[in-house]
């Protein structure tokens, strides 16, 4: 056992004595400069984010494909759609006020929600989705982002 135990030792004074390889110089990398020009164009694009929610999925698959539909159409750029992660809202209410806590009843309310991104709309695209006729179970909020 005390042999193990020189034994290691010798291993790592042996190791803290040799020398250490250097490592090589790291090569420097010219860096491509952006043309001022095309860095102007691209802050200044827009987009028109539209996100929607609604409480019936199939409504909303059907209100986010007119939307897409109608970008395509007028010929913007559509990213999307995106699905977002459901929110599910539960509650429980109790049968009776006073007694039989076990005896109540479970509920739950699901909010799907999704986006589609409208990159540089031409102004024929923001006409045809101001005139989009869209189910009233949907909710649509409408945002304008610069990028």
């Amino acid at each position: 056992m005390a042999e193990k135990k020189k034994a290691k030792a010798a291993t790592k004074a042996a190791v803290k004595s040799a020398p250490k390889a250097k490592k090589p110089a790291a090569k420097k990398v010219a860096k491509k400069q952006v043309a001022p020009e095309v860095a102007k164009s691209s802050a200044s694009a827009q987009c028109i984010r539209i996100k929607l929610k609604s409480f019936d999925q199939l409504l909303l698959d059907q209100s986010v494909a007119r939307i897409v539909e109608t970008g395509r159409y007028s010929g913007a750029t559509v990213v999307g759609p995106v699905p977002l992660p459901t929110k599910k809202r539960k509650w429980c209410i109790l049968k009776s006020p006073h007694v039989d806590k076990r005896g109540g009843e479970h509920w739950e309310l699901s909010i799907h929600s999704r986006f589609v991104d409208i990159l540089d709309p031409p102004s024929a695209t923001v006409n045809s989705l101001m005139e989009l006729d869209l189910p009233s179970g949907v909710d649509i909020e409408v945002r304008q982002i610069s990028r």
